[in-house]
């Protein structure tokens, strides 16, 4: 029971921490390490195998590709299958929805796929929540059900205006109404700006990372940690006016008053991180309000994450304060609300997680300040409330706002003068002469590239390095492997000149494996039996779209309403028995009951053709995930028989397929224009 309004529980038990696009498998991946949230669901959304397969989410789901054209249609049908799912697996686990849901990711990879998911999620828990009638303000309306968090790295400026464009539009969807409760974002430009000077973009993309993860996890515990706000008869002081998070959410009823006069939403944060050592003097509640006040100036004057001038611009700020000892006293909490109201007029939101780092001395600021999504896309402007730290100071060092940072353990290295080395230098490492390395290099590359007229004996003394020439890009993968020969003029290690290079057919990735299908279609066919689309089949085999309106008209009742049902057009009837005879005179010729299908599976590949007991069989093509595509003669379920593979980069190859693998006649078409026509074993090229 004490549980019960809790967003988080224990170790995150109920949280789904999602991450979109690589970025956002990376902070997913980092926050599982930090084991911060060790019971959360982790999920990893991303439209590239290979990344998905790296990613330490044990949930992952695949999204439309980008290299290839995908419908509006299959994105939402996609988005709204990653939702259902995100939403029910914790609910199988733990009995229940998630209460809280953390999106995080990179705004200049939130494309299409990314902005959908955000929607379909959105909409999903909106929808199993409690309806409520919301009247006039329905445009304005706060999300309902879990609380929904949603962290954004920007994008550089350097990186362009598409990807600028990108993360403005994932942003405004996820600060629209009744989409998420908290929208935080990590601006890497002023990170740069505002930190220390000559930063590098590795430095400022991990600082970016961690400021991004440890904000989230700050927005997590004010969901759910006592709490006052601004809107209250009581102040601070009064310890009666703070309370608990209850079902409906301070919160979340917080940030809906401030933003339903703004044009509703939830807004964009810009968050910053402050700490202050508690001193030893005065009573224990004297000595956390003045580290509280410390604490609140760091993170807004100091703040390499959080402009001075956002606090200008803000409508509530969102404050967060942690303490390992014993619970803040009436001096300390109206303190930071007083400190807050000398930097901000905006609208106040406190709350005091429980402690859980008990004997610390440090208290712990994060302050989060929103406004509407144009005025946080905007650089920040010169702060006329926030006094700035004195010019004649260097900037302050970002990695001290990283959570665990300690300046004397990482202390910057000496930059190490470039030294040359002398001829005698290099012979003391086991360097012989550099001009006759050089020439025995040069002799060794002309050799290799069949230009040189040395003789044997003198390669034979020559450099053991040898340098390959790069391969022209080809369809096809290249192994060259070294041949040794044991005749009589030549030493067992000694190897020759000649190279054996192995030719093979690149294969699409599941070309020859079993794939689950995820949506079956059959063709929708006209008057005349040609396909001009497809419709969805149910579990039953049955088509689940509506049902093709009949050409002959609706009969009348007789005088008792009731008539024999006798057909109105004896030729249509006749030409349908005809077309179903000779449908089923072709079935008897092929030897199998085959039908028209089109298989969508759930690696993104599309398959259109002839199926047998959910098979694919017979003629078809497919079109995989990377943007190959085999058309052919399919075996139970994979290419078999004669067919061709065509590469999205150019070349191909048309022959003999044997359970997936190119066996028997064949031709191989590289990009560079060389064909290799002969027989193919196992996939290899053998003449």
């Amino acid at each position: 029971a004490a549980d019960a309004f809790d967003r988080i529980g224990d170790g995150g038990a109920h949280v789904a921490v999602i991450g979109v696009g690589t970025r956002g498998n990376a902070l997913v991946d980092a926050m599982i390490a930090s084991r911060a949230l060790p019971r959360a669901e982790y999920w990893a959304l991303n439209a590239d195998v290979a990344t998905l397969e790296r990613s330490s989410a044990p949930n992952r789901w695949r999204l439309p590709p980008q290299n290839t054209e995908v419908t509006a249609k299959s994105v939402f049908e996609n988005a709204t299958s990653a939702a259902s799912a995100v939403l029910g697996l914790v609910g199988k686990a733990s009995g229940e929805t998630p209460r809280c849901v953390v999106v995080a990711c990179a705004g200049g990879e939130a494309s299409e796929s990314g902005t959908a998911f955000v929607r379909a999620i959105a909409d999903e828990k909106n929808s199993k929540a409690k309806k409520k009638f919301f009247g006039f303000k329905g445009g304005a309306r706060a999300p309902e059900g879990a609380i929904m968090i949603a962290g954004v790295v920007e994008p550089f400026a350097f990186e362009g205006k598409r990807k600028d464009a990108a993360c403005k539009e994932f942003l405004s969807a996820c600060s629209s109404p009744g989409t998420c409760d908290i929208v935080l974002t990590v601006s890497q430009t002023e990170l740069i700006n505002n930190g220390e000077s000559q930063m590098s973009v590795q430095d400022a993309t991990s600082i970016a990372d961690t400021s991004l993860l440890f904000s989230l996890l700050s927005s997590c515990d004010a969901s759910r940690s006592n709490c006052w706000d601004s809107f209250r008869d009581g102040d601070a002081r009064d310890l009666e006016a703070w309370t608990p998070q209850d079902d409906k959410n301070s919160l979340r009823t917080t940030v809906n008053k401030v933003m339903s006069k703004r044009g509703g939403g939830c807004g964009v944060a810009h968050a910053g991180r402050g700490v202050a050592e508690v001193p030893t003097y005065g009573s224990a509640d004297e000595a956390t309000a003045s580290a509280a006040r410390a604490a609140i100036g760091v993170a807004a004057q100091q703040s390499p994450f959080l402009a001075p001038g956002r606090f200008d611009t803000a409508y509530l700020v969102m404050c967060t304060v942690n303490y390992g000892g014993p619970t803040l006293g009436p001096l300390a909490r109206e303190t930071i609300s007083n400190t807050l109201r000398e930097i901000t007029n905006a609208e106040q939101f406190i709350a005091l997680p429980k402690a859980d780092k008990r004997g610390t001395t440090e208290i712990e600021v994060t302050l989060a300040c929103v406004t509407d999504a144009e005025t946080a896309g905007l650089p920040a402007p010169e702060s006329k409330i926030v006094p700035f730290v004195e010019a004649d100071k260097p900037k302050v060092n970002a990695m001290l706002f990283v959570p665990g940072y300690t300046e004397e353990n990482d202390a910057e290295p000496a930059k190490r003068k470039t030294q040359k080395l002398s001829p005698e230098d290099l012979k003391k490492f086991g360097f012989g002469d550099p001009k006759e390395m050089v020439e025995q290099l040069k002799a060794t590359r002309a050799a290799v590239n069949g230009t040189s007229t040395t003789t044997s004996a003198a390669l034979s003394t020559a450099s053991a390095v040898v340098v390959a020439p790069s391969p022209a890009p080809v369809a096809a993968r290249e192994e060259s492997h070294v041949v040794f020969s044991f005749g009589e003029n030549a030493s067992a290690s000694t190897p020759s000149t000649e190279t054996k290079t192995r030719i093979r057919v690149p294969l699409p990735r599941d070309f020859n494996s079993q794939q689950v299908a995820v949506r079956i279609s059959e063709p929708k066919l006209d008057s005349t039996g040609n396909v001009v689309g497809f419709r969805a089949v149910d579990a039953k085999g049955e088509s689940s779209s509506e049902p093709e309106e009949s050409s002959s008209k609706p009969e009348r009742g007789g005088i008792f309403g009731w008539r024999p049902n006798k057909s109105q057009n004896k030729k249509e009837e006749k030409s349908n028995l005809s077309r179903r005879a000779a449908g089923m005179l072709e079935k008897d010729r092929v030897g199998a009951d085959r039908t028209i299908m089109r298989m969508e599976f759930a690696n993104m590949s599309v398959y259109e053709g002839e199926c047998h007991a959910g098979k694919r069989e017979g003629e078809g093509r497919q079109v995989f995930a990377d943007g190959d595509c085999y058309e052919g003669k399919w075996h139970n379920g994979k290419p078999d028989g004669k067919g061709r593979l065509s590469y999205k980069n150019g070349g191909y190859f048309e022959g003999v397929f044997n359970a997936g693998t190119p066996n028997g006649r064949g031709t191989l078409s590289r990009t560079n224009g060389e064909l290799f026509t002969g027989e193919f074993v196992d996939g290899e090229f053998v003449g």
